[in-house]
């Protein structure tokens, strides 16, 4: 037997087998250079692209604006509101009423006849109960826009989720066809006593690895797109014949950054926020608005049958404010603007703590990415052309060969990984660290 991995002497240099094809070309794994398209990334233009209605970013973000179930429960608080608005312009109704007294003195029917009444509100108490519902809309539609922020966060994580997943399927396909060749060969070298039992056995291992990790890549491309399909609001899924894009982001979206300055100006969580504020300002003055009288009015007109005449009574009430002054609350509504303005500092902090972990993340995916382009790719194909070659000409071992096989395409997985926390997180920043859409 002649020493593993080292062709016995007289071999050709580029042995072949049943399938005509030379052990070289079985090894030589083209690296997967960036592709990078006018891809349509949050908040860009993808006039360019042309794909069908929900397989395009586009697509998908107007599907789910329209269908989301959470923007549709935001919307319809704001209907509630605008209809309590209505209710607390409205004045107090009228009375009217049958009036009777004296009924059977002397025999008589006595006195009968009907009332009116009206209970008369100051405008400015009703003034009062609109702006604190003005402000309870303005709260609700800043609701409204943080649910719309979550929704597309979420569609494009998952856009990208579903992106990543179908090239890292893509990926373990056409190693394993690859290493099943390889495997194949490594038999046949065994047989013919070229390389070890141990090379041989090494490689039907990779072939065992390869079916689990292609299997595990299809469970989660499966899962990618019930997810993307569950925060579409698409109740019969979506399809899964693919979707267009390329998660390779190009040079000018890879090397951006964000501030958290930005995120503190436009996040919607610190409008709402301060939205709340001013209504629960306005639910004070609304408070102390309650201290102006309400005036009761009540009038009555009768016939005395006993005297045959009209008689007209005319009744005025007016609530003498002694023990209660409403002072209960206007404590709690003062209160409660205390409590609102901790909630603005609270968020502030909240955000700060939330925007330091997605730029740790970003900036984590950033320079491997950059790493894996300009260094880790390259490096693994001229490994594995080196290992085939010098396979092909006696210098190396199978297992080499195996080993640099191996860490090519851990390294195309390594750089998929890389591309999924990059949209991740970059897709996070974007939405001013809203997402979960669907969470309680």
């Amino acid at each position: 037997m002649t020493n593993a991995g080292k062709l016995p002497s007289g071999s050709i240099s580029r042995p072949q087998f049943e399938s005509g094809e030379p052990v070289g070309k079985v090894y030589r794994l083209a690296a997967s250079k960036p592709s990078y398209v006018n891809l349509p990334g949050p908040g860009n233009s993808v006039s360019e692209v042309e794909s069908p209605p929900g397989s395009s970013l586009l697509g998908l973000e107007q599907i789910a604006l329209a269908s989301n179930p959470a923007i549709q429960q935001a919307s319809a608080q704001i209907s509630s509101l605008q209809g309590e608005k209505l209710q607390a312009s409205l004045k107090p109704n009228p009375t009217f009423g049958y009036s009777g007294g004296e009924v059977g003195n002397e025999g008589r029917a006595g006195q009968q006849g009907v009332y009116f009444g009206r209970e008369f509100e100051s405008q400015t108490k009703r003034n009062l109960r609109m702006c604190v519902v003005d402000a309870e809309i303005a709260a609700a539609t800043a609701l409204l826009q943080i649910q719309e922020q979550r929704v597309l966060t979420d569609v494009r994580q998952r856009y990208y989720q579903v992106l990543v997943s179908q090239q890292k399927v893509q990926v373990l396909g056409d190693f394993g066809s690859q290493i099943e060749s390889s495997a194949e060969i490594a038999q046949k070298l065994y047989e013919g006593r070229e390389v070890t039992r141990i090379a041989a056995l090494q490689s039907a291992l990779q072939v065992k690895n390869l079916m689990i990790a292609r299997n595990q890549a299809d469970n989660e491309l499966q899962a990618a797109y019930a997810s993307l399909a569950a925060v579409c609001g698409m109740a019969d899924g979506l399809t899964t014949d693919g979707l267009s894009g390329n998660p390779d982001p190009e040079p000018d979206v890879l090397n951006g950054g964000f501030t958290l300055q930005r995120i503190l100006e436009s996040s919607p969580e610190i409008t709402r926020a301060s939205l709340m504020l001013d209504r629960n300002q306005r639910e004070v003055a609304r408070q102390k608005g309650e201290l102006i009288r309400n005036v009761d009015l009540q009038s009555t007109l009768n016939y005395d049958n006993n005297s045959d005449y009209m008689i007209s009574n005319l009744q005025i009430t007016i609530p003498i404010q002694v023990n209660n002054r409403n002072q209960g609350n206007i404590r709690a509504a003062t209160a409660r603007v205390q409590a609102a303005g901790n909630a603005i500092d609270k968020q502030v902090l909240d955000l700060k703590q939330r925007f330091a972990q997605a730029e740790r993340e970003f900036q984590n995916a950033q320079f491997q990415i950059a790493q894996y382009r300009n260094e880790i790719l390259p490096a693994a194909e001229d490994v594995l052309g080196l290992a085939s070659e010098g396979f092909r000409a006696g210098e190396a071992s199978y297992l080499e060969l195996l080993t640099a096989q191996r860490s090519l395409l851990d390294a195309k997985l390594g750089y998929l990984d890389s591309l999924q926390g990059f949209w991740t997180a970059k897709a996070l920043l974007d939405g001013n660290l809203l997402q979960d859409s669907l969470a309680n």
